[in-house]
């Protein structure tokens, strides 16, 4: 590349970021789950919650324990106390990188059934679809 070609090149990188200031910044969601919203187990709660991944296992354990409804902010309170099994870590030693609110924001969909569980790619036959864990409000 010459150095015209590379002078050209920053003209134009430098003309887009002038441009992007005057645009409206993309809006970002908070990443995690309103610590108001309330969770309830479904009724007769599907046995494949243990076919999920261990975050999603332990919430519905917490809400369980709670009392099958429980606010975000109640189930955050139980896991940074929670012991044996249901303990907040990965192996029961290394502490998960998401907290419990950023865990339910990501599952929220599949968690109240509006998303299916199964991939893309992965076979119809060997897991569930849509299915309902729980309700928010």
């Amino acid at each position: 590349m010459s150095n015209s070609e590379k002078v050209k090149g920053t003209s134009k990188v430098s003309k887009a970021n002038t441009a992007l200031a005057d645009m409206l910044a993309p809006s970002m969601g908070s990443g995690s789950a309103n610590l108001a919203m309330r969770l309830t187990l479904v009724k007769d709660i599907p046995n494949s919650r243990y076919n999920r991944p261990p975050q999603v296992q332990k919430i519905l354990n917490y809400i369980e324990a709670l009392g099958g409804t429980a606010t975000v902010a109640e189930i955050m309170q139980l896991a940074d106390v929670a012991t044996g099994g249901n303990i907040w870590k990965r192996n029961l030693t290394t502490p998960y990188r998401q907290d419990v609110a950023t865990v339910i924001e990501h599952y929220h969909l599949r968690l109240v059934g509006s998303v299916s569980w199964i991939k893309a790619d992965a076979r119809a036959d060997t897991l569930d679809s849509a299915v309902a864990y729980i309700t928010a409000q």
